[in-house]
């Protein structure tokens, strides 16, 4: 038997580019000098009972890739169909123990060998009869020698490059197996892993579900509690509201048992003090919830309270007041305020019958923060006037509440005298100082 080795084939320097320069459709980085790769053997089986006409066959068909396997006898070519597989057989006709036709025909019922091609080669001129008996036992074709030798060449080439293909395929339907199996396997495990983290997120979901249902059976709960709450605070309000009217009752009539007009008029302040706390815990029992009054509202009602009962017909009280919502932390301080602020206006802008306006303004500078502001256009405040250092009863009141609901004051005289507060809509909504 006659093995030949692959060789090398490398490219030719003629073939490459200028230095530097890639020569169009060569992928980038691939290195034009390197030889390629050696095509895959494929293996030929060339029987003859004759060693010269083997050797002859092996020096003709010699190429690059060929493994050629020779055998002296149609029983030793059987033998090596038994243990490997060829891209072609080149089978002599005339040999001694078994002729070619009865080695193909025992060939052709092996199922291995059974589509393998066969190349009859004789020099035996049998005429067109042992043709005929050729192709009809699967020769793809039937040469007589002499014969061109190109021609044998290329028609063994053919059936190389056939069989490379072939080999390519079934290595590429083996790796598409393999892939199959894989993906396969891989499936398996995750519809195994989507089983479990099916029944870990059920049981999630599950639990879940309770915890909802055990939530809202607490939110309901709370919800009552709530509510019974802000019954009990609502009667509370009204309770308290109740408690301080009968205080401002007590007040009056103890006030028309004085005759003394200065503590009658003490005894008045205090009447309009507590009448006014009255009124916010009026709206608070009214209003639709326990933390919100609208302080426009409250604004208005202790302005038309203080006019009803304090103004004089030569002093006009105006109010503009915008919606502005709070709690009762700030609704009750922002009461007092507008009381002393109104009720001194009154008292001592306007002195011997004169004429004047008191305004009363409340508006939004900020979302979060407001104005409010008491002005009058009467006699103004005296020259020896200092807020900060004025220790009467009423602006030490005003100072006090302007403290709790953190407002800035100012104080301006032109044109008569204003106070001025600007303060959060809620006394926990800024951490600014008050003045």
């Amino acid at each position: 038997m006659n093995d030949s080795s692959a060789r090398p084939k490398t490219t030719p320097r003629s073939a490459l580019g200028p230095v530097g320069i890639e020569p169009p459709g060569n992928l980038p980085g691939l290195d034009l000098g390197a030889p390629p790769k050696p095509l895959p053997l494929v293996k030929l089986l060339l029987v003859d009972d004759k060693p010269e006409n083997l050797y002859s066959l092996c020096a003709l068909l010699d190429k690059p890739g060929y493994q050629f396997v020779t055998a002296g006898s149609g029983t030793e070519a059987l033998e090596h169909l038994l243990r490997e597989d060829f891209a072609v057989i080149v089978l002599d006709i005339r040999m001694p123990d078994m002729d070619g036709f009865e080695t193909a025909r025992l060939i052709r019922e092996r199922e291995r060998s059974e589509n393998t091609p066969i190349i009859f080669l004789t020099g035996h001129v049998g005429g067109e009869e042992g043709m005929f008996k050729g192709y009809e036992l699967g020769a793809v074709d039937y040469l007589v020698k002499p014969f061109v030798p190109a021609i044998l060449c290329a028609k063994v080439a053919v059936f190389a490059e056939l069989f490379r293909a072939q080999l390519k395929l079934q290595a590429e339907i083996a790796e598409r197996l393999r892939a199959e199996e894989q993906v396969r396997a891989l499936n398996t495990g995750l519809e195994a892993r989507v089983a479990e983290r099916t029944q870990e997120l059920r049981a999630a979901n599950d639990q879940l579900q309770r915890e909802i249902a055990e939530r809202q059976k607490a939110e309901e709960a709370i919800r009552a509690s709530l509510q019974e709450k802000e019954v009990l605070l609502k009667e509370i309000h009204h309770r308290v509201k109740n408690n301080l009217q009968v205080i401002s009752s007590i007040l009056h009539l103890q006030g028309r048992k004085i005759d003394d007009p200065r503590y009658k008029h003490i005894f008045g302040e205090c009447q309009d003090r507590v009448r006014t706390m009255a009124l916010v815990h009026e709206k608070l029992y009214r209003s639709p919830s326990l933390s919100a009054i609208d302080l426009a509202e409250e604004v208005r009602d202790l302005v038309s309270m203080l006019a009803s009962s304090h103004a004089p017909p030569n002093v006009r009280l105006e109010v503009q007041a915008e919606s502005a919502i709070s709690d009762i932390h700030t609704a009750v301080p922002v009461g007092l305020l507008i009381n002393e602020m109104v009720s001194n206006a009154l008292k001592h802008a306007f002195p011997d019958g004169r004429r004047g306006r008191v305004n009363v303004t409340l508006r939004r500078l900020e979302p979060e923060r407001l104005l409010l502001s008491v002005r009058d256009d009467g006699a103004g405040l005296p020259e020896s006037f200092d807020w900060d250092s004025a220790n009467s009863l009423g602006l030490t009141t005003i100072q006090a509440l302007a403290r709790q609901i953190r407002a800035k004051v100012e104080v301006r005289r032109q044109g008569g005298a204003e106070f001025s507060l600007t303060f959060p809509a809620s006394p926990h909504a800024s951490q600014e100082p008050g003045a």
